[in-house]
């Protein structure tokens, strides 16, 4: 099926557009958050730059965008590096002439009750959940 044929009739605004997604990626032919992002935005008409911290995990989600018709790009970064996230937008940038937005999917939980939570574990959780969109 080409991005043309499901493409909605009401794109709202987000035809031509440019996107990063990061956290773009999910297991296998899995579907998460991030990758369904990617993959509804590129129907729309946007040029997505697909970013995981598993280039392979990106690559799918550009496959499958590609299969529609749509436009990706894939692109690996540890969005917990100030330089990986700075790297990220001049991907976008160089790849497709602009950005227009971010969609922040990357995220992390910890296995335990937060009563079992060690402020080493909490801290992690928020450098991935967090830190990014600031960064």
């Amino acid at each position: 099926m080409s991005a043309a044929a499901t493409r909605p009739e009401d794109d709202a605004g987000l035809d031509g557009k440019v996107a990063i997604i990061a956290g773009g990626g999910a297991a296998g032919d899995g579907i998460g958050n991030g990758r369904a992002a990617a993959i509804l935005l590129a129907r729309a008409g946007s040029r997505v730059l697909v970013v995981d911290r598993d280039g392979v995990l990106a690559e799918r989600t550009v496959a499958m965008i590609g299969a529609e018709g749509g436009t990706a790009a894939a692109h690996q970064a540890d969005l917990t590096d100030p330089a990986q996230a700075r790297d990220m937008v001049t991907a976008a940038l160089d790849r497709f002439g602009r950005l227009d937005f971010l969609d922040n999917n990357v995220g992390i939980g910890s296995l335990g009750s937060v009563v079992d939570e060690t402020p080493e574990s909490w801290r992690h959780v928020m450098q991935v959940n967090v830190e990014p969109m600031f960064l």
